[in-house]
């Protein structure tokens, strides 16, 4: 008999996460198509068929939006029907970080859902995976396909963006963005480790792994 499940993947945009996830879905039959990268809005579904020894499993990746400040409304439809939770980031210091405002968001959310064994307000259990890739590889493909002309005037509009939201921080004193926490990349991985249960898994890994969990 044929099993589905739906995977929730979550990170900061750019990290990789759609490119990554075409990848797997190319390799296990998902029938996926090679495209240029482009930026999720709301979320896109892409889905991995298993193969032997594994029974027949289809994997539908939610691959959601990278940005916390937009898009929660298509968000949290899609954390109720979660069979597992993949966080993603690359090497970069502040997409590890980010991991812990993604976790505070998805938690607080599946506390709020009622779980029929453990009363109102208890937390659903789902497995939570982290994958780190080695680079962002959906920013990396979009620079490599602009022209030198653009790849300046990306530039500049970055750092006006940083600048203006800079000065208004000072300015008008608002408050941090939410993945500002004090803790380290490293100190963020061991936590969710330690405290929630977190399996750390290499990218080439992972839909074994996923199979293997959600179907044991």
């Amino acid at each position: 008999m044929e099993s589905s499940f739906r995977i929730v993947v979550v990170g900061d945009s750019g990290v990789g996460k759609t490119t990554f996830l075409r990848g797997i879905c190319q390799k296990g039959g998902g029938g996926e198509r090679s495209s240029p990268p482009r930026s999720t809005v709301g979320y896109a579904v892409h889905t991995f068929v298993s193969a032997p020894p594994f029974h027949p499993v289809n994997l539908h990746f939610l691959d959601i939006c990278g940005s916390l400040k937009f898009h929660r409304a298509a968000r949290y439809p899609c954390y109720e029907v979660a069979s597992a939770f993949v966080f993603v980031a690359d090497q970069s210091e502040p997409s590890v970080q980010s991991l812990w405002a993604w976790h505070e968001e998805v938690s607080t959310y599946m506390r709020s859902q009622r779980d029929e064994e453990s009363g109102f307000g208890a937390m659903r259990k789902v497995p939570l995976l982290i994958v780190q890739l080695d680079h962002g590889i959906d920013a990396l493909a979009r620079v490599a396909a602009l022209s030198p002309a653009k790849r300046a005037i990306g530039k500049i509009v970055s750092l006006g963006h940083t600048l203006v939201v800079a000065m208004l921080h000072t300015l008008l004193w608002l408050p941090k963005q939410p993945h500002a926490i004090n803790m380290s990349g490293q100190d963020v991985l061991l936590k969710l480790q330690k405290d929630f249960g977190a399996i750390i898994v290499a990218p080439d890994s992972l839909s074994e792994t996923l199979l293997r969990v959600l179907t044991c």
